[in-house]
Order: structure tokens, then sequence, then C-alpha cells
């Protein structure tokens, strides 16, 4: 009977360090791994930020797909920002990419038409989405 519960207990402690280990190591999701919640071109998700207060409501941390134009490619420590322009000459929309996208980031250029696809952060200067990815260029 003690071998029993020494077996049961040693198989639970190994299962538990298995799944400990598993949630130590696992990366956090990605927008392109995720269900898009709204899609918009860069100037309709300007206008819904009309009333930035309702907009950061409704968009925080939700996935939105964004399509337009590009206004400059810029590398941080890690990856890369696209910015897509609008028509307010004062806002732009900044999509922060995840490193797994820098090859792909390394062959946009300004001029390019594309669609990014990342989780809101709401708006400060810009309009800033993060954990990016391309979609589509």
């Amino acid at each position: 009977m003690k071998k029993k519960i020494l077996l049961i207990v040693v198989v639970l402690g190994l299962a538990a360090a298995a799944y400990a280990y598993y949630e130590y190591t696992r990366k956090p999701a990605t927008a392109s791994e995720l269900t898009t919640d709204f899609t918009f071109t860069a100037d309709e998700l300007l206008k819904e930020f009309a009333n930035e207060e309702a907009a950061t409501k409704k968009f925080q941390d939700k996935t939105i797909e964004v399509s337009g134009t590009i206004d400059a490619v810029s590398k941080n420590e890690k990856s890369y920002d696209v910015s897509l322009l609008t028509s307010d000459d004062m806002t732009l929309i900044t999509v922060q990419l995840v490193p797994e996208e820098n090859a792909n980031a390394e062959k946009l250029k300004a001029g390019d038409k594309v669609t990014l696809k990342g989780i809101c952060n709401g708006k400060l200067a810009d309009i800033e989405l993060n954990k990016g990815a391309i979609i589509k260029k």
C-alpha cells in the first residue's frame, strides 16, 4: 500500500514539474496567433480614436488588423516598428513587430502598402499596436 501511495506522489510530482516547466518556457501569444477582433484601414482606425476615451475602452487589448501605407520602418532593441500614414499629419499608426518578423520587416520600406496585425495598446502621440505581425505586403 505504501509503495502505491509513493508511486502516485512521484507521478503527480513529475506531472506538476512538467507543467511548471511548460508554463515557464511558454512564449506569450503574438497577434498572428490570435483571432482578429477588428479590421480597419489606417484612416478608419484614426477616426475611431476621435473620441480617445471611448476608443481606448473599446479597443484596449483587442487584436486589430490595419492596412495602409508605410511612413517609416525603424529598428528598436530587438525588433522593428512600422508606422503607417494617416490623414492626420500629427498621428501615425505604429505597430511594434515581434522579433520573429525581423527578416520580413527588413524588406519593408516607406511607401509600401501593407496589412499589419497587432494588439491595441491605446493612443499616446500615435495609435500603438504591439506584438505585431505582417499579414500582407
